[in-house]
């Protein structure tokens, strides 16, 4: 039976990419989204003693955040933080 392990990517502000899989302590870092599967699949292979019959997967998830601010407009006139 395979193993599916989910990488969740995200673009880094200071350029390349990030991956984290889904509920497993696997992360890693690329410049380029090719470079960035390698590297996942090279991180499950060091992860797990037996790294065969895992399914490596992706998804890309884009940030609405346009500045560092994180709090809520809502929170930032009442003055309460997040």
């Amino acid at each position: 039976m395979s193993t599916k392990i989910i990488f969740e990517v995200t673009e880094d502000p200071n350029g390349g990419y990030n991956a984290s899989a889904l509920g497993f302590c696997i992360h890693t870092q690329a410049d380029t989204i090719d470079a960035l599967r390698a590297a996942a699949r090279d991180a499950v292979a060091t992860y797990f003693d037996e790294p065969k019959g895992f399914i490596v997967s992706f998804f890309e998830t884009k940030s609405e955040r346009t500045r560092d601010d994180t709090r809520s407009p809502d929170l930032k006139k009442s003055g309460r933080d997040a």
